[in-house]
């Protein structure tokens, strides 16, 4: 009309119509339509390729119109990304998660689910949630995807990892027996608990129970050059290479540095730090019978009929230990789901389950020790 009052004004609108599952994986666009975080980031140029305009009318609530008799046509799909999470799974980690949190009072938590032969990510969780459509209206810290941006110390998840080295090198054998000091030792100026007082041990009771004074003794057995190995070798330490932006590489001293007492609390899982995708990625190496893969988001790179036109380079598989000890340790995992172990409540009904439970206490910034209330 050419009046000086009007004005046209372009604007980006990305929509998501699967709202917060997933925010955190899937990031966000800026109004120039370029991506800021998560999948939107990580494969920006990839999703900006070949970008067609087209033209909409709307009436005032944003309805759109259409003037003609005849419908309008379908719209184009653009190259993109086919992701690996399985919208399912990832809803069903989601609701679960929000669950524990609020039974727990915890002020973030984090699912990481991975098919542990294609080493695929099948969910990856976070909350508190996010919803990229309110990106405007949302903190870089509910944004942030702590499953590969925070480490956490693992707790006695780590054990599987000291006795997989352990058993992969001879240093002890499935049927060996370890003396547990009655709850209590003694080592470097520091004291060693177990929550609870035991004699001798078989290594799967080891495992079992979850006994920290028998894990900083396997880890003494091993020695700080060989265990150290064993740690890069599953996965700590180093980026996992997955294809979104943001990831830690953990917080892992070298070897050669450890005290008596580091070897011995690293055992046990104190002193080290892990993302949950690190110790997801190290769990699947054993399930996957100790090879170890790079885990993955995206599936496939696809053209506007959905086909595939670019494969994704992936890093190749890599053996971290024998199929015989992954199998000797994933039996173990599975008497801890079993009556006596410490984590039943992780066993479905009608399935057997390999699981590991892991406490760790939290350091407190004033004293600089661990507190004695929090987990």
């Amino acid at each position: 009309l050419k009046q000086p009052a009007l004005n046209l004004v372009e604007e980006y609108k990305r929509f998501y119509p699967y709202g917060q599952v997933g925010g955190q994986v899937v990031g966000f666009v800026g109004m120039d339509g370029a991506g800021l975080e998560g999948v939107e980031k990580g494969f920006d140029q990839t999703l900006r390729e070949h970008s067609v305009t087209v033209g909409q009318l709307q009436d005032g609530v944003r309805k759109c119109l259409w003037l003609d008799t005849e419908p309008p046509p379908e719209p184009m799909e653009n190259f993109g990304v086919r992701l690996t999470l399985d919208t399912f799974i990832q809803y069903l980690a989601e609701f679960e998660l929000a669950k524990a949190v609020q039974q727990y009072r915890a002020k973030a938590g984090e699912v990481v689910i991975l098919d542990p032969q294609s080493f695929e990510v099948l969910a990856m969780a976070n909350w508190p949630f996010f919803d990229p459509n309110l990106a405007g209206e949302s903190s870089a810290e509910a944004w942030r995807n702590r499953a590969i941006t925070d480490s956490f110390e693992p707790g006695s998840t780590f054990k599987v990892f000291v006795v997989s080295g352990a058993l992969e090198e001879g240093v002890i054998k499935e049927r060996d027996r370890i003396f547990c000091e009655n709850g209590k030792l003694a080592l470097a100026g520091h004291v060693i608990h177990d929550v609870h007082p035991y004699g001798w041990l078989t290594i799967p009771e080891v495992i079992k129970h979850s006994s920290n004074i028998a894990a900083a003794k396997i880890a003494m057995q091993l020695g700080n050059e060989r265990y150290y190995r064993y740690v890069r070798g599953f996965g700590f330490g180093v980026r996992t290479g997955i294809s979104l932006p943001g990831e830690v590489r953990g917080l892992v001293r070298s070897g050669k540095k450890w005290r008596p007492i580091e070897l011995a609390t690293t055992g046990f899982g104190q002193g080290i730090g892990v993302t949950p995708l690190q110790l997801t990625t190290g769990i699947a190496c054993l399930a996957n019978g100790g090879e170890i893969g790079q885990p993955t988001i995206v599936k496939a790179m696809v053209d506007g009929q959905g086909e595939r036109y670019e494969p994704l380079r992936t890093m190749p598989f890599r053996r971290v230990v024998s199929k015989k000890t992954a199998q000797q340790i994933c039996a173990m995992m599975v008497g801890v789901t079993l009556e006596g172990g410490t984590g039943t409540k992780a066993s479905p009904e009608g399935y057997t389950a390999a699981g590991k439970t892991g406490t760790a206490q939290v350091l407190d910034p004033q004293t600089k020790r661990y507190a004695s209330n929090k987990y």
